[in-house]
């Protein structure tokens, strides 16, 4: 969260402060094993 509010202030966000940078997160990972971990991380 603390991450997301330093962005904010950076300009990372969009004229209706709701669209990104567009800077989105590429891996290799698939996408299936991501999610498992990300549901298990939370």
């Amino acid at each position: 969260k603390q991450i997301l509010l330093n962005l904010h202030h950076r300009g990372a966000a969009g004229a209706d402060d709701v669209t990104g940078d567009g800077a989105g997160i590429l891996t290799q990972i698939p996408h299936p094993f991501f999610s498992d971990e990300a549901k298990r991380l939370l």
